[in-house]
């Protein structure tokens, strides 16, 4: 994502138009995942397809099989970025979304195994000021805040497959599971989401096994305080 919108950003100054960049973390039950960066500009300043075609050369290079589509969204026009990651619980952070993680080895999503359930954790953030600096300093112009301000306007969502138990989004859709990050141009902004993911399973064979426990020790207790009949003491008697 970085790079994408590295790339797209130098095309928008140089047009002085805005760049509006939107990326989607749709993430599946089996930890596999897909994501989509959507990078527009101003439809006033496209002048042709060149406009994107950094960035679409940047995407193939780094995800040979990546989907590209057109997109458009209240007076933008650009370019949509589709790539699927086969397990985003051992994938960097940097590596696919251009992000810092604060999780162990950084890693976008962090899973804590236990017996009833795993915990997945997002603790990221992403810093709008110093990608525009990296950007400053490839093109050899400084960027005021009011240009960096101007030129981005970005949105970060992640789709989990269960309600999130935690999270920071700006705006939670807990119904969809869908949690959007607008993306401070001023400062870093931190992404923080848990959920979790119960193992029935072991929850299923626990109960049952503490049921059938219950009922061998309430037998037990049944048959301490019973107490017998004559007839009962008789028939013990005479069998020994």
């Amino acid at each position: 994502m970085k790079k994408l919108i590295c790339t797209l950003f130098a095309a928008a100054l140089i047009c002085s138009g805005c760049i509006k960049t939107e990326e989607t973390v749709l993430i599946n039950k089996d930890k596999s995942a897909e994501i989509s960066d959507s990078l527009m500009v101003d439809e006033q300043y496209v002048v042709s397809d060149d406009t994107f075609s950094r960035a679409i050369i940047t995407a193939q290079n780094k995800y040979p099989d990546v989907e590209i589509t057109d997109v458009g969204k209240k007076g933008f026009v650009g370019k949509k970025f589709t790539y699927k990651i086969k397990d985003i619980t051992k994938s960097n952070a940097e590596q696919i979304l251009g992000f810092h993680s604060r999780n162990e080895g950084g890693i976008f999503l962090q899973e804590k195994k236990g017996f009833f359930k795993t915990r997945y954790i997002v603790d990221a953030e992403f810093d709008i000021p110093h990608t525009a600096r990296d950007i400053s300093g490839t093109m050899g112009r400084a960027l005021t805040y009011e240009q960096i301000s101007y030129i981005f306007n970005s949105e970060f969502k992640i789709k989990t497959p269960i309600k999130a138990v935690m999270t920071n989004a700006t705006t939670s859709d807990d119904e969809n599971m869908m949690y959007t990050w607008t993306l401070s141009t001023e400062n870093s902004t931190p992404i923080k989401l848990e959920y979790d993911i119960y193992h029935i399973a072991n929850i299923v064979w626990t109960s049952i096994f503490g049921v059938f426990a219950g009922l061998i020790m309430l037998f037990k207790i049944y048959k301490f305080f019973k107490k017998e009949s004559p007839e009962e003491i008789k028939r013990r008697q005479a069998f020994f």
